[in-house]
């Protein structure tokens, strides 16, 4: 879809925008990756409203409403009640796929929505962690998308909830999860 397309333009230019900025000599040379990286927000934000028309379009698909809510959460961050929104509603209709539609699927289509299931869980993590600084619903989203599956989220078990338990006992946000949220989130800024 047009949002999937937008977005991975997106990161394409971004990345253009984070090389010219390292090589950047000259007034020009910085001029030209900012305009690179102001393409690359406007290449997101017709993400995001591509995946919104999307979204409505197809409500009953986990996968699309998921991804919406991650374009928010990893990419423009900047309404996480939006984002949940999207997500919770990709928890609740995968919930009901899973209940009701699961032995009617073929294998395919089993993996795919319990991948995209498990992926609302892990974003919605991801939201509290990143977007609200808090740590315990993020562990309780983190521990069900692991018990959803698939296994290469296995780093969320080794990574993330050995720090995010820290956080908690502690109540002091590690700073190891700066490194996490660099791997995971967009790191261009508007």
């Amino acid at each position: 879809n047009a949002g999937f397309v937008n977005r991975d333009a997106a990161v394409l230019r971004e990345m253009d925008a984070t090389a010219r900025f390292a090589r950047a000599e000259s007034d020009d040379d910085r001029a030209a990756a900012a305009a690179s990286r102001a393409r690359a927000q406007e290449l997101i934000e017709r993400s995001w409203a591509a995946y919104c028309i999307a979204a409505a379009m197809t409500p009953d698909d986990v996968r699309v409403v998921n991804d919406t809510g991650l374009i928010m959460t990893y990419y423009l961050r900047t309404d996480a009640d939006a984002a949940e929104r999207y997500l919770l509603d990709a928890v609740a209709d995968g919930a009901v796929q899973v209940q009701h539609d699961l032995a009617e699927m073929d294998e395919r289509e089993r993996y795919d929505l319990m991948e995209a299931w498990g992926d609302a869980h892990q974003n919605l993590g991801i939201l509290e962690m990143t977007l609200r600084s808090n740590p315990r619903p993020a562990r309780e989203w983190f521990v069900t998308a692991l018990e959803i599956g698939p296994p290469s989220r296995g780093w969320l078990r080794t990574e993330v909830l050995p720090k995010l338990e820290e956080w908690i006992e502690t109540g002091v946000r590690p700073a190891s999860l700066d490194e996490i949220e660099s791997r995971t989130i967009w790191a261009h800024r508007p």
